[in-house]
């Protein structure tokens, strides 16, 4: 992530009625209890100083430099949180910055899983706020923004075989 803040938060779903709870705000998505391991990927809704301190703390640290060391990166740090909240920035900019950079690692989780044969399906189609409901995020400083359902497909998975519908590259890929 960005800085390396890593403003995010994984929450894997075991308890069966859970997960047949937040089937019913998945738009009845079968693999939401059909799949192995579910992951619900969530973002800081803000980040404040002491977040910022933490993990200067914590570089330090990991990195056996003074905290003294890394103040140019907290500045760093800090000017850019800033400018986000500024006046007249979007009122939920530091909210949407946590959000890209949740994406970021989940792309990672993806490829990963991809790598490992493991299948994985992202889902949006979610109600978030129901979802923070059901995990206590709202007090945690956490928002949901996409989970994942991961396992191995059966063989009788009919969408299997499918071949995949893909955009012809020169509709995606350009160079200049």
């Amino acid at each position: 992530s960005s800085f390396g803040l890593q403003p995010w938060h994984f929450v894997t779903i075991s308890d069966p009625s859970l997960r047949h709870a937040l089937r019913e705000q998945s738009w009845s998505q079968p693999q939401v209890v059909e799949a192995s391991h579910f992951v619900v990927l969530a973002a800081k809704t803000s980040i404040d100083q002491s977040y910022v301190d933490a993990f200067i703390k914590r570089a330090a640290a990991a990195r056996n430099v003074p905290e003294a060391a890394l103040e140019g990166y907290r500045g760093m740090i800090n000017g850019f949180l800033s400018a986000l909240a500024a006046p007249g920035a979007a009122p939920q900019a530091i909210e949407s910055w946590c959000t890209n950079q949740l994406y970021i690692a989940l792309g990672v989780l993806l490829t990963s899983a991809a790598m490992l044969g493991i299948d994985a399906c992202p889902l949006e189609g979610i109600d978030r706020a129901a979802y923070d409901k059901a995990l206590g995020l709202p007090g945690q400083g956490f928002s949901t923004k996409v989970a994942v359902a991961l396992g191995y497909r059966t063989d009788d998975d009919a969408l299997a075989s499918l071949p995949k519908v893909r955009l012809p590259s020169e509709n995606v890929f350009s160079r200049h």
